[in-house]
């Protein structure tokens, strides 16, 4: 984590990655800051690793956008779209997007000034059967490279397809009424892979979408409103 915290400027996205649970004093922390709401949420989760996964997530994205804000974590209010997408609501002068995802052991958060993003982590599932799941989500376009990949890599390469377009999805803010299989993805497996751009056509504002690679055994992938961003990546530590 840097010694200070990061000012986040214009055309640059902020990528924060923390670890699910760990020691009772972090997830104390986290909870701390947590509204009524959201504890009754955490404490419908019928699994510790759930609970532990949300509060994780909620308190850390919480205590991050309070140190862009200045503000209090526990003062900061949320709502969510027609599609379940939260954004800020208070401080009501806040400019801040945010996105959150967590999958296994990571938490991931993107943070952006008056643009959309999305984000999204997959924690990778050795031998998993992905063609099922991709004849009902994916193109077939997106299907076809998969099976032209080496059987070792179909895998890896259907999760890291999967974060794609569940990052763009989610920057969007439209939910399941967006159809996954109406849009197609460079099925990217490596660090080589660089940003590619998704939009409407007839002049509509593009995306930029670039697979994330925050550790090994996991696929993740961001996706921003408008023209590629700085992105900056930082390890938080509560």
């Amino acid at each position: 984590m840097p010694t200070s915290h990061p000012a986040l400027e214009e055309g640059a996205v902020h990528v924060w990655r923390t670890d699910v649970g760990g020691s009772a004093d972090k997830l104390d922390r986290c909870r701390a800051v947590l509204d009524p709401d959201e504890l009754a949420r955490a404490a419908r989760f019928r699994f510790d690793r759930d609970r532990d996964s949300y509060t994780t997530g909620r308190g850390t994205l919480r205590r991050l956008l309070a140190k862009y804000l200045s503000a209090p974590p526990a003062e900061l209010r949320f709502a969510t779209n027609d599609y379940g997408k939260p954004y800020l609501t208070s401080p009501s002068t806040a400019n801040l997007q945010f996105n959150v995802s967590h999958s296994g052991k990571l938490v991931l958060i993107a943070v952006a000034l008056r643009r959309d993003v999305g984000i999204d982590v997959e924690v990778e599932q050795a031998g998993f059967d992905w063609q099922p799941i991709a004849t009902r989500i994916y193109s077939e376009g997106e299907q076809a490279a998969l099976r032209k990949m080496p059987e070792n890599d179909q895998v890896r390469g259907f999760f890291q397809c999967w974060a794609l377009k569940e990052a763009y999805v989610k920057a969007r803010g439209q939910g399941l009424s967006f159809s996954l299989q109406s849009f197609t993805v460079p099925v990217a497996i490596c660090e080589a892979d660089g940003p590619f751009t998704l939009g409407d056509g007839d002049g509509a504002q593009p995306w930029t979408v670039r697979p994330l690679y925050p550790r090994p055994g996991y696929a993740a992938a961001l996706a921003v409103e408008g023209k590629e961003a700085s992105v900056q990546c930082y390890g938080w530590r509560p």
